[in-house]
């Protein structure tokens, strides 16, 4: 499949910085400048990368023990920020919030506090929120880490994400795949993260904010986490679920194959937020790569 200038532009600055970073050495805003990307591009990658394990700094990004399978988390970098950036819109800035791992929620943390300046009090098992260095309030719930979700695990956090009554949740899922009875079910690659992430969906008191970027629907991972239906929750009842994604028309060509899939879902989900009064879906227009 042919690549366009803007995806070729964006693969070459991402190549630079991620060579720069695990040869330890600090990436500026003004290097990129010289390479003709534009100061906001610049930053949106910066925020984009540095819940892997970098250092945010000011006028750029440094690394902080970053190791070859972090590299392979930047993997669709632009959507993932432009779903960061519309999540964090709807989460609150003075309630407290239970997040799960991955880089879409440690992204969605990121642009609040870096770019609107709120630094809400957040019970998580990731390590990657406990890591950005502006992060505010951070309550990390304990258990075994694991090094290949960058989180902790196991029934400790398990039950330390149950102690927490926390009022909005911020959560990602690696899979969505419409299914019978007009519903669509949310899944998650790895077997130890879906009781943690059970652990969230129903125990959040007021929202719930699902992140997936447009290629995580149409996609069945192993592990099912529950139908959007199945999150309306009897004892919360007017608790709001908020899930946001791409647009998929604005990914084809990256889509390839699995378009029709993606859109099939996407159809699905828009579907369901007509049909259920709690229930949002938000597809998230593609931001300018032209640079």
């Amino acid at each position: 499949m042919k690549k366009g200038n803007a995806d070729l532009k964006r693969e070459r600055r991402l190549g630079f910085i991620m060579d720069k970073l695990l040869r330890g050495n600090l990436v500026t805003v003004a290097e990129l400048a010289e390479k003709g990307t534009n100061e906001r591009t610049a930053r949106r990658t910066f925020n984009a990368i540095s819940n892997l394990k970098t250092q945010r700094i000011r006028g750029g990004i440094s690394p902080a023990g970053l190791y070859y399978h972090d590299c392979q988390l930047s993997k669709h970098l632009n959507e993932k920020q432009d779903v960061a950036e519309t999540a964090a819109k709807y989460l609150s800035s003075n309630a407290s919030i239970a997040a799960s791992a991955g880089t879409t929620v440690a992204a969605t943390h990121q642009t609040m506090v870096t770019e609107k300046g709120v630094s809400p009090v957040v019970v998580t098992n990731s390590l990657a929120l406990v890591n950005q260095t502006e992060a505010g309030e951070v309550f990390l719930v304990g258990g075994r880490i694991d090094p290949q979700s960058n989180a902790t695990s196991g029934e400790d956090t398990e039950k330390g994400l149950k102690r927490y009554p926390c009022r909005e949740g911020l959560v990602g899922v690696s899979g969505i795949i419409p299914v019978e009875g007009e519903d669509a079910t949310l899944h998650i690659h790895h077997a130890h993260e879906a009781p943690l992430i059970r652990a969230i969906l129903m125990n959040v008191t007021d929202l719930l904010v699902i992140v997936a970027d447009i290629h995580k629907l149409g996609k069945g991972d192993p592990w099912r986490l529950a139908t959007i239906r199945e999150l309306e929750h009897k004892e919360y009842p007017h608790r709001k679920v908020v899930l946001v994604t791409n647009k998929y028309e604005d990914w084809k060509t990256e889509l390839g194959d699995k378009f029709e899939k993606a859109k099939e879902t996407y159809d699905r989900l828009q579907k369901l937020a007509d049909e259920c009064d709690n229930f949002n879906f938000i597809g998230v227009k593609r931001r300018d790569q032209s640079d």
